[in-house]
């Protein structure tokens, strides 16, 4: 049998990352017999076309995963965040894809937006939830 050994990579090339995420999803697929896919990515452009913000995720499996949600500082609290989530999930709908899952994390001290509850420093958090039909 050869001989294995595990490495501490902090900067993982891409190729390698890729390969990595390919065995899995391949993995996922080949398990539930469910190939379809489609990525999430929807940016709140500024006037200049900036980025400002955005949601990134994927539809698989029957769920939404968002796994990055972000607004720049200057451009929080209007509501774009909430938007962008509508938007995300509107798609979701369209696809006919049902709960969703956020994992994120937040900064020390701050408050999710859905509740009460308070973050610590490395806190990741994941949320399920269910999309209306509407």
């Amino acid at each position: 049998m050869e001989t294995m050994g595990i490495e501490f990579e902090p900067f993982l090339d891409e190729a390698a990352r890729q390969f990595i995420v390919n065995g899995v999803d391949y993995y996922k697929i080949a398990v539930t017999g469910l190939p379809d896919w489609f990525p999430v990515n929807f940016i709140l452009h500024g006037e200049r076309r900036d980025v400002l913000g955005g949601v990134l995720g994927q539809l698989w499996g029957g769920w939404l995963q968002v796994t990055h949600l972000w607004v720049t500082e200057a451009a929080r609290g209007a509501g774009h965040g909430t938007r962008l989530m509508e938007n995300a999930e509107a798609y979701a709908r369209s696809r006919r894809f049902g709960p969703r899952s956020r994992h994120t994390a937040f900064r020390p001290g701050r408050f999710m937006s859905d509740s009460a509850t308070r973050c610590s420093a490395r806190s990741r958090v994941i949320l399920l939830d269910t999309l209306s039909s509407t």
